[in-house]
């Protein structure tokens, strides 16, 4: 049996569905990004906001689920607020996005078409930095960057991502336009 989404089998492939910031914030963020990579050693990634994670099925069963979600979707605005922290690697360091209407609606469609629980605690964000630092750190990097990130950018496509492996490994694998509305 092969999970559509949680802990991959051993030699199984782990995608993302993305949505990414374009235009001037796009360039913004990539600029925060590989800013931290360098002065932290930590690997350099696309800013992006994953919509939903550790998905585990065949990639043309996700393909085509990525063109039924995105065809059922409208562009809609996405509010980043601040900047915070996690606990784990890949939510080091991160810009939170605010849980509006339209993006949790995203999320949950995106769960029942990839048929997946949807996460109950889905955090929204776009992260600045990946690694593993601790809180002094973290905050001291925070404060560098200013607390406060009140932006916007519009949603309007998902991508989907091979994540399996480091950043660096990471494979673009289908892009399309939301064009419901």
């Amino acid at each position: 049996m092969n999970p559509k989404g949680g802990v991959p089998m051993a030699d199984q492939s782990v995608y993302s569905l993305w949505i990414r910031p374009h235009g001037d914030l796009a360039h913004k963020l990539q600029d925060h990004i590989n800013r931290l990579s360098e002065n932290h050693n930590t690997p350099k990634f696309e800013p992006h906001l994953t919509l939903l994670g550790g998905l585990t099925t065949n990639e043309s069963e996700l393909v085509s689920f990525t063109d039924v979600l995105a065809h059922t979707l409208s562009p809609f605005s996405i509010y980043l607020t601040e900047i915070g922290r996690g606990s784990d690697y890949y939510h080091c360091v991160f810009v939170k996005a605010k849980k509006t209407k339209p993006l949790m609606h995203a999320h949950e469609t995106a769960a029942k078409v990839f048929e997946v629980d949807p996460e109950r605690t889905y955090k929204p964000h776009v992260s600045l930095l990946y690694g593993d630092f601790d809180l002094h750190d973290k905050e001291r990097i925070i404060n560098k960057l200013g607390r406060s990130y009140d932006t916007e950018f519009k949603a309007r496509n998902l991508l989907l991502v091979n994540t399996t492996g480091t950043p660096e490994q990471w494979e673009k694998i289908h892009l399309v336009d939301f064009t419901s509305g």
